[in-house]
């Protein structure tokens, strides 16, 4: 189970995190939805004078699709459809007034992860319907589980408190209570342990290692995804001799590998790697480092 945490800018972030009674089988995920992002808006995709490197390391790790069409020009009308897998002559969004009626929100993705037990957040803007329409509908708070949304036609600039403010300014504070470059230190009997969180860090998957020491020994892993280690051995232990020496491993390719792994489990072909309390043990280990007790 891995926890999420997003700072959306202007653009509409919708977080499903699984909830602890979860099956620990079912992944959390995040959709950013961009507004006004052309193809070649992407230095990945092309651009020669645009730099995305955040959104170029997404593609590179993940998937990139090259070949997709808009069935409707109209970015309201566009949401709609990603909220709801319908074409605009079904779900019936024309214009920038209307909202999705109750009934229809019940049918979108949202609303049903939220209903399969998965914790939901929307961060952003929603844009579908106008609040002097149908206030409810348009801003469907009671509908999320976290809420910072805001409607179609908003100002980049807000007066909170009476100062002037950036609206990304103050979305990067409403987030879930959990802090970032924080150390936890775990004591056992035998062993200490420390787990740093870094979300902010640049390209801190690279960075990302697992370190073991003890009296006759220290292992080291890094990166983590396409992993490499190296061991120092204070005396010859089977087929690994005193002092260093490094370690290699099948080629391993993230998400594409994971994805093929939970294919399996769905098939009955094989048992999780990990239990629900190793999932658990997890989960709380990850909230004690970013501050939570």
């Amino acid at each position: 189970m891995r926890l999420s945490l997003v700072l959306a800018g202007l653009i509409g972030g919708i977080v499903a995190e699984a909830s602890l009674a979860a099956s620990p089988q079912r992944p959390n995920f995040v959709v950013f939805i961009t507004d006004d992002q052309p193809y070649e808006g992407l230095s990945c995709t092309g651009n020669p004078i645009l730099k995305t490197p955040h959104l170029d390391q997404l593609a590179e790790r993940g998937v990139l699709f090259e070949k997709a069409l808009a069935t409707t020009a109209i970015c309201c009308c566009s949401r709609a459809s990603i909220y709801s897998g319908q074409h605009m002559r079904r779900h019936g969004i024309k214009d920038f007034k209307t909202p999705l009626s109750r009934e229809k929100w019940q049918r979108t993705f949202p609303a049903l992860l939220r209903k399969a037990g998965y914790r939901t957040a929307l961060l952003g803007k929603f844009a579908v319907g106008q609040p002097f329409v149908d206030k409810e509908l348009s801003l469907p708070k009671d509908q999320f589980d976290f809420w910072y949304g805001f409607p179609q036609s908003i100002a980049f600039k807000q007066i909170i408190d009476g100062r002037e403010r950036y609206l990304t300014t103050v979305m990067e504070e409403k987030n879930d209570g959990l802090s970032d470059n924080m150390l936890a230190v775990f004591e056992y009997p035998k062993a200490t342990a420390t787990i740093r969180s870094s979300a902010v860090e640049i390209d801190g998957g690279e960075r990302r290692h697992l370190v073991v020491c003890g009296t006759r020994g220290t292992f080291h892993i890094q990166p983590l995804d396409n992993p490499s280690a190296r061991i120092t051995l204070s005396e010859v232990s089977g087929q690994y001799s005193r002092g260093y020496q490094s370690l290699s491993f099948p080629k391993y390719v993230r998400y594409i590998n994971d994805a093929a792994d939970m294919a399996k489990i769905i098939r009955g072909e094989k048992e999780t790697d990990f239990s629900t309390q190793h999932d658990l043990i997890v989960l709380a280990s990850l909230l004690k480092a970013c501050g939570q007790q």
